[in-house]
């Protein structure tokens, strides 16, 4: 095992040892179920017993007050479990001041943000689960944007016309003493302020304006992507072909922020009938381990997904290498090869998404986690990456 590889593993038992004191220090604090979002604003670190990034965060949960700055402060101090961070909100809104405030603090201490409730004290009382369902609106949904990386669902993020309370116009009034500008013109520039220091686009608010203060506009995610306020956990670049002897390869390449990265490649094989062919290679930033083997794995049915819909490969029993290659390149690289079916053809022309669910659940399932096949994330194609796969299917390698 390298040096790096023992850091790594240290780090790990060190912030689990470090969740796991928390919790027995906190244990007749924590809640049991889940929390009322109707209710001022609580923090309580969870996790669900897992080892991996994602499997410890704090749930932020309630109505945003004037002193939920402050008692964010102050779980930050005394609670050791934060570590993680991942900040998990599930919020009606509440005073906007206090809402761009904590947006700050999240950004300050370097949390991600995304949206869900928590339920506490499940699997006999132990360890707690994530539930889909959650909502991150009005003042929640400016403090959310503080969040380094940012995810959530488009119906779970609501903005709308904003309103203040008497302490936000007081606070507003004070941050600008001695300016003749309006209310509203004060209450607009902080906000505008704010989204620019953020880094997210100025034109959410000219959008958030299209409802009133009692209604609720929900953007869609290629909205929220372009405004920048949700993040891609990854950087992908454009859709390329490479020569490849004498044909053509359609390719396209994937960088995420933990520092693995996707290449996803079409082509098909002049040798075989002029058979489609995808693979996909992943490259890690740590050693992968070279003793893993094609039967390492067990695998259920394999299937391809093209603008969501799957199109059946093989099932387990009738695979064989020419059909699944799994194949160790260096230490750093695993790549998956799989011979499409004839019926894929057509739909390749008009794709706009493409995945493999291999439904890995093996060995390097259980030991790598999200840097597994499973549940890839759909490779987006524009229309040169459809141009890119006509190519590569009238010129086989």
């Amino acid at each position: 095992m390298s040096i790096r590889s023992i850091y790594w593993s240290f780090l790990s038992v060190m912030a689990w040892l470090t969740l796991l004191q928390s919790f027995a220090a906190n244990a007749q604090d924590r809640p049991s179920g889940r929390l009322d979002p109707n209710e001022p604003m609580q923090f309580y670190s969870a996790g669900n017993g897992g080892n991996c990034s994602y499997c410890g965060w704090v749930a932020a949960v309630g109505v945003i007050t004037q002193d939920t700055p402050d008692q964010f402060r102050e779980f930050i101090v005394n609670d050791r479990a934060w570590m993680s961070r991942n900040l998990e909100l599930n919020s009606p809104g509440g005073n906007l001041s206090a809402g761009l405030e904590l947006g700050r603090l999240i950004r300050e201490y370097g949390f991600s943000t995304s949206v869900s409730d928590t339920s506490f004290g499940v699997s006999g009382g132990v360890w707690d689960e994530r539930i889909d369902g959650g909502a991150c609106d009005s003042a929640c949904a400016y403090a959310f944007l503080g969040g380094v990386d940012r995810s959530a669902e488009p119906e779970s993020l609501g903005f709308h016309q904003f309103s203040w309370d008497a302490a936000d116009r007081e606070e507003s009034i004070e941050s600008q003493e001695g300016l003749n500008y309006s209310l509203e013109q004060l209450q607009q520039g902080i906000v505008v302020a704010y989204l620019v220091e953020m880094g997210i686009d100025a034109r959410l608010i000219l959008i958030a304006s299209t409802a009133g203060p009692d209604e609720i506009v929900f953007l869609p995610e290629s909205d929220l992507l372009e405004l920048n306020v949700i993040t891609s956990p990854f950087d992908e670049s454009p859709w390329e072909i490479q020569m490849y002897g004498r044909g053509i390869v359609a390719t396209l390449s994937r960088t995420y922020r933990d520092g693995h990265a996707n290449v996803l490649n079409l082509f098909c094989v002049e040798n075989r009938s002029r058979a489609p062919f995808l693979s996909i290679i992943h490259r890690y930033p740590f050693e992968v381990n070279n003793e893993i083997r094609y039967t390492d794995y067990i695998i259920g049915d394999v299937s391809v997904l093209i603008n969501g819909q799957s199109f059946f490969v093989e099932s387990y029993d009738n695979i064989d290498e020419s059909e699944l290659v799994v194949s160790y390149n260096d230490g750093h690289e695993i790549s998956l090869l799989v011979q499409l079916p004839p019926s894929v053809l057509s739909y390749l022309e008009h794709a706009e998404g493409i995945a493999l669910d291999t439904r890995l659940v093996g060995f390097v399932s259980r030991t790598l986690g999200q840097y597994d096949f499973d549940n890839l994330a759909p490779a987006g194609v524009d229309n040169t990456g459809r141009r890119a796969i006509a190519l590569a299917l009238r010129n086989c390698i």
